[in-house]
Parts: C-alpha cells; structure tokens; sequence
C-alpha cells in the first residue's frame, strides 16, 4: 500500500525569534471589557494585554494596560498596516479570554472600538449549553490494525465558562467526557498529553479545559482497533454530546465502506491519495456512529507488497492530514480556534504539528474575521494566501 501523505514525516523543531517591537503609527484601539453573563457589565480593573502578529504568524511586541471604572481600555501609537492583526486578552476568575482577531481593513481607518467579553464561572454542566459543532474522524490502516484520528469541535452556547464538575476518582475537575470505542488502544492526545489536560478513565478519558461561551475548543487525538484476520470490521463509536456535523475520511483502498448515519459525500485527491467523504447531521447523546468496512483483507495483501511502510498513527499526523484537506478543499470549520490563547507565542522552538497547529488557528481567525466582516476581502485572501503557503511550506520539509 502507498505510503499516505499523513504518515512517516520526521517532526523537525523550527527555531523562532523572539517578537519584534511594534512599529508606531497612528491606529488605536479603544476596547471595553465587559462581562457577558446575564447582568454582568463593564468590568474595572483588568489587565488587558494586546498581542500582535504581522501576516498571521510573527508575533510582535505585546502591550499591556489595565481597563478603567466603566471596562474601558486603550492602546495607542499602533502600525495601521493591514497585514498586521490584533488581539485583546484578559485573565478574568482564572480564566483567559481573547477577542476575535482585530485589523485596520480601510485605508483612512485609525480607531477600532472591539468588546472583549468575559464570563462568570459555573460548575453546574445545566448552565453551559454544550454540543460539538463539528466531529472529523480520520481513518488510516496499518497491518490488521486501524488507526483512528479525531477532531472535536466543541462550542457552549451558554452565558457561563463551564470550568467542571470534581471527579473523585481522578482527584480533579472534569469539563468533557469521551467514551471510545470496545477495544480501542495506544490512545495519544495532540494537546496537552495524558495526566495533563487530558484524564484517562475506564471507558476513554476525560478534559480538564474550561469551556468558554462564544469560542470553539478543540480536542484532538487517536487510538488503535485491531481487526485481526477478519475481512470485515464494524467501527461502532458511542456519542456522549449533540454533535450537529460528523465527517469521516477513510482513505480508498478497494474495501466497501457503508453506515446508515453518514453518507458519501465526494472523493477527494490529496497528495494522489484519494479519500471517501463521508457526512452527516443531528446526532444526539447516546448515539453512536457506526461505520462498516468491508474487503480488509485486500488492504492486508496491499501492506504485504515490498517497499510500503507499516506504521504506527500519530495525533500530529491527523492535524497534517486536516491541514492538506482543509487547503486544498476548504474542509477546515471555519470557527475553529484555540479557546484559551489565540495563537502561542513564537517565542522558542515549536515542534512541526504544534507550529502547524498555530498556523490552523491563524487560518480560522482570519476566517472568523472575514465573516464577521472586520477585514476586506482583498486583505483576507492575501493574509490567508500568506499562512496556507506556510503550511504547505512546512508539511513539504516535514
């Protein structure tokens, strides 16, 4: 079998610079903070820190300044250029929030009024509306084993930052559950690894992020099923969340691939491998999503030819895999984007799946951005131009 495009790279580390200082010019933002609980208000005495980063990617020199009685909060002197975007962040009961990335789109426009929304906290999981915008599941096939990737896309429609429930069992505060399937093995976690963020429990494991209104929070991992000898294979996923979009990705390969929840949608070419997409809608906690393969044994004969590579399945693999799709097919969500920080410091070497996870991120804020109308046409294709050859960039030396 052909070596796929998302498995085998090597992870380099690439060196960054520290930030470079900000250029001056005549732009300012004038910001307020406010509490987007119900009654909430304008919040006094916040530090508020502005982050900057030229064409998506280069952070530059942060400012920081502290929200005045009635939540307002000023920055001026700032570089007007319209490859540069801005973001506003405040730590509020423990919790950071950010703004949707800012720019100055018009070439007389030199005042920017954002609100930077902050929330009350809750334990109560009834107070925060949660559901799973969007589900990707990744399938790739080594010898009679299947390894699958998938990416969460979470959102709370509430007006409170769900911060979990205390688990006695594993000592901590619990936000997200995720039940995986009977046999599932060698489970590994693209952010934040096991006894960090993420909780292994009996059954899957458990997240410790607080879930914030107003912003998607993404899980990202894999794990193993091993099908043996068998010919066929019922991939059988319980469902814990509403999840409003589900898409699967198998690579083709010869085998039969058939659910009665999802449909094929298209096949897609990447990298001169073709994919089977695959979709659906509305499923509801207790669900489950369930996808039979059939013809498996083909794929063995294929792992059996001289010179094709049997490897092990990656959560960095995933992210490459999306990032291909997500260019070359426009299968990335659009909201997706880090709930905590809006794109990490580049301040010390990232390994390569982290760099390109940032660079993800960078794409969903300009595309939050151009939907929200906060940023020209013309400048969001030359900014989103400018990260996708990154991207591509950095997946060709991988």
């Amino acid at each position: 079998m052909r070596k796929h495009f998302v498995v085998g790279w090597v992870i380099l580390t690439l060196a960054f610079l520290a930030p470079a200082a900000l250029a001056q010019g005549e732009g300012q933002i004038e910001a307020q903070v406010v509490n987007g609980t119900a009654n909430g208000g304008p919040v006094e005495s916040l530090a508020v820190t502005l982050r900057a980063f030229r064409d998506g990617t280069d952070e530059l020199e942060p400012q920081t300044a502290v929200a005045d009685a009635k939540g307002r909060v000023n920055f001026e002197g700032l570089d007007t250029s319209p490859d540069i975007v801005y973001v506003l962040s405040a730590t509020y009961v423990d919790i950071e929030y950010n703004t949707l990335p800012l720019s100055f789109t018009e070439s007389n426009e030199t005042t920017l009024t954002p609100i930077l929304e902050v929330y009350e906290a809750t334990e109560n999981p009834e107070q925060a509306v949660i559901q799973v915008e969007r589900m990707h599941v990744f399938v790739d096939f080594t010898d009679e084993t299947m390894s699958v990737g998938e990416l969460h896309i979470f959102t709370n429609t509430g007006d409170r930052t769900f911060i979990g429930v205390e688990d006695a069992a594993l000592g901590q505060r619990v936000t997200l559950r995720f039940v995986l399937p009977d046999g599932a093995q060698d489970l590994r976690f693209q952010m934040g690894g096991e006894g960090d963020r993420y909780l292994v429990t009996q059954d899957g494991f458990a997240d410790t992020e607080a879930v914030r209104p107003g912003a998607s929070q993404q899980v990202l991992y894999s794990y193993t099923l091993s099908y043996g000898e068998a010919d066929t294979f019922d991939f059988v996923r319980p469902l814990t969340y509403p999840i409003a979009n589900v898409n699967v990705l198998v690579p083709r390969l010869g085998m039969n691939v058939t659910s009665d929840r999802i449909e094929l949608n298209e096949i897609r070419t990447v990298e001169g491998q073709a994919y089977l997409n695959l979709n659906g809608r509305d499923f509801a906690p207790g669900d489950e999503l369930s996808v039979h393969f059939e013809g498996l044994q083909e794929i063995a004969r294929q792992l059996e030819m001289p010179g094709e590579t049997q490897q092990g399945f990656d959560p960095k693999w995933i992210a490459l895999g999306l990032a291909a799709l997500a260019l070359v097919g426009g299968l990335l969500y659009p909201s997706l984007r880090a709930s905590g920080k809006p794109m990490p410091p580049s301040q010390q070497a990232e390994p390569t799946n982290e760099r390109l996870t940032r660079l993800l991120q960078a794409i969903a804020h300009l595309d939050d951005a151009f939907e929200t109308g906060s940023i020209d046409e013309a400048n969001y294709r030359k900014q989103r131009q400018a990260i996708k050859s990154e991207t591509l960039k950095l997946m060709r030396e991988s």
